[in-house]
């Protein structure tokens, strides 16, 4: 009777607390990604430049074209560059923060997301009522859309 309780209890410990960092996967990113909002859509560019254990960072270009509206009027799109960083979580996925500079506008930018499938998948989370065109949803790593 003690040896299952104290083997629930160490089942329990272990899934709230989860594993340790030394046991967590590796949060990379580095590649190229085609991202997609409501209404933008465009290229990201994240090129690592430091990395350890379970985390890296490195640099950011973002391309991002409007959906739809006047093509002749948002022919050029946008452009910011930056730095991103990754992280563990405490639920074990890998966070992604993107601080970018848009030139235009002179405003720094932060977008957060959520890597998914060993940094293939980006889901990007928060809505920006300032500033809709920022709005990305999801990117996907171009070398996983490649087939054998």
């Amino acid at each position: 009777m003690r040896y299952a309780l104290g083997l629930l209890l160490a089942v329990a410990i272990l899934g709230l607390v989860g594993l340790s960092e030394s046991e967590a996967a590796p949060c990379r990113a580095a590649g190229e990604y085609r991202v997609t909002g409501p209404t933008t859509g465009g290229f990201l560019t994240l090129k690592e430049t430091g990395s350890d254990a379970s985390s890296s960072s490195g640099t950011v270009d973002l391309a991002l074209y409007p959906k739809g509206g006047c093509q002749l009027c948002d022919f050029a799109g946008r452009t910011l560059t930056g730095e991103y960083y990754t992280a563990p979580n405490w639920d074990g996925s890998c966070v992604l923060i993107l601080k970018g500079f848009d030139p235009v506008s002179s405003i720094p930018r932060e977008i957060d997301g959520t890597l998914a499938f060993g940094g293939a998948v980006i889901f990007f989370e928060g809505y920006s009522l300032i500033d809709p065109g920022l709005n990305l949803t999801l990117g996907i790593r171009s070398d996983s859309l490649l087939r054998p």
